[in-house]
């Protein structure tokens, strides 16, 4: 927030100028909302928290999100947005239409917004509600436990003494209704649960195609097996022959009940095409994750038996690529998930494909998977899929091909974007969203300062981009910019998107002289 916005507060009446310095202070240094840090300072009450709010949402340019909404959200929505992003970003999920997801946000740029279009596969629309709100509000309604800071604020704040009604004054509950006070346990973490055992774990199921899926972490008794393939005189017998059968068995037995050794993986791999034909009838096997909560690029191992066909190697990537098509989106989404286990490269056409996915979960972890081919040459099979889909005629194939490009920031389709920033309003919206995500720049639907801008940078590394993108006079930008290059280079030299201008200047400088004297010969061709 900009000085001027600052000093509003103290002309309004809401805070007094020492009272501004400290809550400016806080948030430059704790980081959160604004509207956190403001109600550090002071008890204000309904009247004076109505206009800050009013402030806010003003200086984000959206409406302000109504009590009701907040206060009993629809189901169906809650469950719509990731949770992992909900509780990233501090997002409600309010309300949804044919094409739209109404959210509440105390704060979130372009960025995010794009990530959650193409999450959801609808368009977010953003109203303005204190942090506080959204937290307490996702406490009750999904679990998501308060932040430390939060429930400090809550009940030892000014003016929030620990009483049992001290929430109330934060975010009044008392209108809502008592069906939506909590969500049944399917719709709290999307997932389906499946029977029980007499043992308390879950049963295995067979799918539509006949397919197991195992999900339970540990075999029955009486769990059979595939039977190995028998080798006749005349048959072309390749090395996994030699392995001995009932080794592979119980090996892929301790796979299925998550008691695998290093031992037991080697044996399956080095088996060769005997190995996957014991593990693929089990394929996916049981879940360490919940997909539909989960981040898929932070997970590091999804479950056993997706684990050992990882490490089967390219022969497993051919037998995972052939199920990406299969008719349910769990298998599609565990398909993607032993790709991204690979050391090897996947056909990423085929890849590719799930970025366009029905499914929002298929979508996300195909994104994950292509971002580890970004650098290699075989990327530029994502980009013409991309590509193909922004020249065509169908409107919800080019608005899906805008979201998919904003997310991964393929810069090698801005030109095709800008041709699209005139016409069809709708796609002309979102067509904007992904040149911000892209560029972190913002020329509005000017397609000539897009196209100069473009002209300008054509042959830049992307490093310097997002350098010029932290120098951006609108806070959403700097911040967008910052985030991708910290997560493009692991490094961090302490800029804030948030901190006075000297102090972000300083932080660019650093970061520019590392980009002299290291960062060019490592992330230059990028």
């Amino acid at each position: 927030m900009d000085d001027a916005a600052w000093a509003q507060l103290v002309d309004s009446g809401l805070l007094t100028t020492d009272e501004m310095l400290a809550a400016r202070q806080r948030a430059e240094t704790v980081g959160g909302a604004i509207d956190t840090a403001v109600l550090e300072q002071r008890a204000l009450d309904s009247d004076d928290r109505r206009r800050l709010k009013q402030l806010l949402a003003t200086r984000c340019d959206w409406p302000v999100a109504s009590n009701a909404l907040v206060n009993a959200p629809d189901h169906t929505a809650l469950s719509l947005l990731p949770r992992d992003l909900a509780e990233q970003h501090g997002l409600l999920a309010m309300a949804i239409s044919a094409q739209h997801l109404t959210i509440a946000s105390s704060g979130c740029d372009a960025g995010v917004l794009g990530e959650i279009a193409f999450a959801i596969g609808r368009t977010p629309q953003v109203q303005f509600a204190f942090e506080a709100e959204i937290a307490t509000a996702l406490n009750q309604h999904l679990d998501v436990p308060l932040p430390e800071r939060i429930e400090r604020l809550i009940t030892t704040g000014p003016g929030y003494l620990g009483d049992a009604n001290a929430a109330s004054r934060l975010i009044d509950l008392s209108d809502a209704p008592a069906s939506s006070r909590e969500l049944p346990p399917a719709a709290r973490s999307g997932e389906r649960r499946a029977p029980l055992n007499p043992d308390g774990m879950p049963a295995a199921s067979i799918t539509a195609s006949g397919r197991m899926r195992v999900i339970t972490v540990s075999a029955p008794d009486d769990a059979t097996l595939p039977d190995m393939p028998i080798f006749r005189p005349g048959d072309s017998v390749e090395r996994s022959a030699i392995y001995d059968q009932g080794a592979i068995l119980d090996a892929v037995s301790r796979v299925l009940g998550d008691a695998a050794t290093e031992a037991d993986l080697d044996l399956i791999s080095g088996a060769g095409a005997a190995g996957l034909d014991a593990l693929m009838p089990l394929f996916p096997g049981p879940l360490r994750v919940d997909r539909f909560t989960v981040d898929p690029r932070k997970v590091k191992a999804f479950g056993p038996v997706i684990e050992a066909v990882s490490k089967c190697g390219p022969r497993a990537g051919t037998r995972l690529v052939a199920l990406l098509d299969d008719l349910s989106p769990e298998v599609r989404y565990c398909a993607l998930a032993g790709l991204l286990g690979l050391r090897t490269s996947a056909d990423l056409s085929r890849v590719a494909e799930r970025l366009f996915d029905p499914d929002a979960t298929v979508r996300r972890i195909a994104v994950a998977v292509v971002e580890k081919h970004r650098h290699t040459s075989r990327f530029s099979l994502v980009v013409d899929a991309v590509r193909h889909r922004l020249l065509s005629e169908a409107t919800g194939e080019r608005r899906a091909a805008l979201q998919v490009a904003g997310v991964l920031c393929l810069s090698e389709v801005c030109g095709d974007i800008c041709g699209l920033l005139e016409g069809d309003m709708g796609i002309a919206t979102v067509a904007h969203t992904a040149l911000v995500q892209i560029c972190h720049q913002d020329f509005g639907a000017s397609v000539w300062q897009w196209r100069t801008w473009l002209d300008a940078h054509r042959n830049t590394p992307r490093v310097e981009w997002l350098l010029e993108g932290m120098g951006h006079e609108m806070q959403a930008i700097r911040a967008a910019a910052a985030r991708e290059l910290e997560r493009m280079t692991y490094q961090s030299y302490g800029f804030s998107a948030v901190a006075p201008l000297p102090q972000r200047t300083a932080a660019i400088d650093r970061w520019r002289m590392w980009w002299m004297r290291t960062g060019r010969a490592k992330f230059g061709q990028r």
